[in-house]
């Protein structure tokens, strides 16, 4: 037996106690300036932080870069980019110059690595300042002259400590041919003996 539709439908078909509920759908907005000040400031709020998720999903749908600069009812200034709201403004004031993401990054790894080596050099001469130092308390506690040091020593010295040595060496020279030069100057006393002994000889023959 077909039950008729109108039965199907009518409210003396649903069940006591209940009515059906009747959707009103989505109720459209009429965009025109909010005059209340707090609902205004709530209003900039949530559009705010939509807007700011719409510039993300998109940067990362399509891979554009984006910058979004925004001030509140109150003056205060929010923004949001990528790669960053400063690298989008300069690429758009100053085209010439523009440098993109991947050059960026290019760019950074070789400071990076510029910043190791420079680093790398200067822990090696702080090393070797430190040998250097060592080296000199060493000779300070045993009172040793540098020609008492080992050779070993000698073959570990930096450029500054070579000349050093090499200075020393030039000034001891010079030095020790003045004293010899000095001592070739003065009469050798036992020839002296010598020659008046032989005097004295003579004069008694």
């Amino acid at each position: 037996m077909a039950i008729p539709k109108s039965l199907l439908f009518s409210s003396s078909a649903m069940e006591p106690g209940k009515q059906r509920k009747l959707s009103q759908g989505r109720k459209k907005i009429n965009i025109e300036r909010i005059e209340n000040t707090g609902n205004r400031q709530v209003t900039f709020s949530k559009r705010r932080q939509g807007l700011f998720k719409k510039a993300g999903e998109l940067t990362t749908l399509c891979g554009g870069e984006i910058a979004v600069i925004t001030f509140s009812p109150g003056d205060k200034a929010y923004s949001f980019g990528n790669p960053s709201v400063e690298h989008v403004v300069d690429r758009l004031l100053y085209p010439d110059n523009y440098t993109s993401p991947m050059q960026l990054k290019v760019g950074e790894d070789g400071l990076r690595r510029k910043e190791q080596q420079e680093l790398d050099e200067f822990q090696r001469q702080l090393e070797a300042e430190k040998r250097r130092t060592k080296r000199s308390e060493q000779m300070k506690s045993g009172n040793k002259f540098w020609w008492e040091m080992p050779i070993e020593s000698i073959n570990n010295m930096g450029v500054e400590e070579l000349e050093k040595m090499h200075g020393a060496l030039k000034e001891l020279k010079l030095n020790v041919d003045k004293k010899s030069e000095e001592k070739i100057s003065l009469p050798d006393p036992t020839i002296r003996n010598i020659d008046d002994r032989a005097s004295g000889e003579q004069s008694e023959i």
